[in-house]
């Protein structure tokens, strides 16, 4: 119980964009996890923490706890984990100069089996990071379409994250004007939340 407390505040700083702090929490409750045995915790530390430190740009630091929550999610039979673990382990390998995006191909596939509109947001979210330099009009069409998921699922936070990476997609092409307004559409959620955005546009 005591894990589960402690991850879950990493988890509301996470939110709120506050990554240092929240990585403090995640990894003390991972090591509580660990001592009691709780393996689905152990499991969710170490995805959480991995997601943070994938939105502070630190790829390969976040593989290894994506490495072992994904092994934990398939002991477990945690489908929706090894879903999105899938997803930000080709985001975090893309990062580190190993880019294929047709790996997204199956979690897309197992998010829209399952119904899950916050899942494929977060496959489509990541893919888009991949797709930013090499593929940007792709890119803009998996964003717009991870927003609308993110709105329709209620997940005001991602979506406020989606449409700030939108703006610095935009940015990338030239569309200098659309940038900016979705820049200041990102500030006003983030404000309106409470949300500190992120160093960098990653999922």
């Amino acid at each position: 119980m005591v894990a589960d407390v402690t991850l879950l505040r990493g988890k509301i700083l996470a939110d709120r964009g506050l990554l240092e702090e929240a990585r403090g929490e995640m990894e003390d409750g991972i090591e509580l996890a660990e001592i009691s045995g709780n393996v689905f915790c152990t499991l969710v530390g170490n995805f959480f923490i991995a997601d943070q430190k994938l939105r502070q740009g630190d790829a390969s630091a976040a593989i290894p706890h994506l490495e072992k929550s994904s092994e934990l999610a398939a002991y477990c039979n945690a489908g929706p984990f090894t879903m999105l673990g899938q997803a930000r382990l080709t985001s975090a390998r893309a990062q580190l100069g190993d880019p294929d995006p047709s790996e997204f191909d199956e979690p897309l596939v197992k998010a829209q089996a399952m119904g899950s509109r916050l899942g494929e947001g977060m496959a489509r979210l990541h893919r888009a990071i991949t797709l930013a330099q090499t593929d940007p009009v792709a890119a803009l069409d998996d964003l717009r379409t991870a927003e609308s998921l993110f709105e329709s699922s209620g997940a005001v936070p991602y979506r406020a994250r989606a449409i700030h990476t939108r703006a610095v997609v935009l940015e990338l092409v030239g569309d200098q004007d659309e940038a900016q307004a979705r820049m200041r559409e990102a500030s006003e959620l983030f404000d309106q939340l409470g949300i500190r955005p992120d160093p960098v546009p990653q999922g």
